[in-house]
C-alpha cells in the first residue's frame, strides 16, 4: 500500500540499514526541534557523543555477517 511504502521510505532516510538506529539525518532533525522548539513546553536535554574507532571495518564485518 501507500502507506507502507511511505513508511519504508521514512526509515530508509532516517535509520541505518545496518544498524536499525537513528542515523545522522535523523539526528539533525531531532536535535533541531530540541534546540529551536517545536511549540511545546520547554525541557532540557543533554547530548552525549561516542566516537568508535575503526567503525568502517566494524560495519564491513556486520554486513559481511548478514
Amino acid at each position: 500500500t501507500l502507506e507502507t511504502q511511505k513508511e519504508k521510505i521514512y526509515n530508509l532516510a532516517y535509520y541505518s540499514p545496518v544498524t536499525g538506529l537513528p542515523n545522522r539525518i535523523n539526528l539533525k532533525d531531532r536535535l533541531e526541534t530540541l534546540i529551536c522548539g517545536d511549540g511545546t513546553p520547554e525541557q532540557g536535554f543533554f547530548l552525549i557523543y561516542i566516537d568508535i574507532d575503526n567503525f568502517k571495518e566494524i560495519r564491513f564485518n556486520v554486513n559481511c555477517w548478514g
